[in-house]
């Protein structure tokens, strides 16, 4: 039975043939390679002008993937990092006809569970489909090299905003902690009190969200390698 959601798909919404996945289009009517075709494991069940409608068509039928055949603007990007956040778990959301690096980090950001990049087969997208579905990320290795320089360089951001949380006291004595010294060495190195050195330590693991005095000298000890 034929569904029809608010006048705008363009194809009617249809239960997936036995033995096949079916999938949900969203399309700005890019001429995208890899879409499902009758030999694939995959089938479109639906079209749909924007993400909101591809979900209520995906929550009639059973689907495995909303398919994304957009370029990565921020009015898109914010639909998916939206419906990421707020709507229970469904089916996944995957970018296809990914253009390039920038897009596929674009994507990655916005919160894909994957992405397939231009001229892929479809059978590239079907194992897109299943490493998602285990909760992987398949994609070339100059994607994976980017997204690997991506999370660094969030990781040095993180560590900006955490030692600008610190005194030029604590910072110190985070140094002197990833020395190795204890509360005691630190009080002789700095002329400071034993119990004025424990208040500065407590403070700097606080603000840089740590537990454990091992966990600070680690922290420390990565800023010396850089």
């Amino acid at each position: 039975m034929s569904t029809n959601l608010t006048g705008t798909l363009s194809v009617a919404s249809r239960a997936p043939r036995a033995a096949r996945l079916g999938v949900v289009l969203v399309s700005e009517g890019r001429a995208s390679s890899g879409l499902p075709d009758d030999e694939s494991e995959l089938e479109l069940v639906a079209r749909a002008h924007s993400l909101s409608e591809a979900l209520l068509a995906a929550s009639r039928q059973p689907v495995e993937a909303v398919l994304l055949d957009v370029s990565p603007s921020l009015r898109w990007r914010a639909d998916v990092l939206a419906a990421s956040v707020s709507r229970p778990p469904g089916p996944r959301i995957v970018a296809i006809g990914v253009a390039g690096i920038e897009e596929a980090m674009a994507w990655a950001e916005a919160g894909v569970a994957g992405f397939v990049e231009a001229g892929a087969s479809t059978q590239e997208l079907a194992a897109v489909l299943a490493s998602a579905r285990r909760g992987e990320l398949r994609c070339s290795p100059e994607v994976g090299a980017a997204l690997l320089r991506r999370v660094r360089e969030l990781g040095r951001d993180h560590t900006e905003v955490q030692l600008a949380r610190l005194t030029a006291r604590e910072r110190e004595i985070l140094g002197l902690i990833g020395e190795g010294l204890s509360n005691a060495e630190i009080g002789e190195r700095t002329s400071l009190r034993l119990p004025t050195v424990k208040n500065h330590v407590r403070s700097l693991m606080g603000k840089l969200q740590v537990r454990s005095r091992r966990t600070a000298a680690a922290f420390a000890a990565g800023l010396r390698r850089g």
